[in-house]
């Protein structure tokens, strides 16, 4: 998982750990903003900001 003010992200793994999906929760009203900030470095830092772990 990955937090920062005005969003939330989670990765989940799929087949044994071959695949995964990365969902962005982003709060509400934060939409526009964050669609303006996202670009290929952004992505590679959320992605690398991950943290690993089971969620309750």
């Amino acid at each position: 998982m990955w937090w920062e003010e005005g969003f939330q992200t989670v990765e989940l793994p799929y087949d044994g750990n071959e695949l995964a999906m990365v969902i962005l929760l982003l709060d509400a009203g934060r939409f526009e903003e964050f669609e303006n900030s996202l670009d290929a470095r952004r992505v590679e830092e959320i992605l690398r900001g991950l943290t690993y772990g089971r969620l309750p």
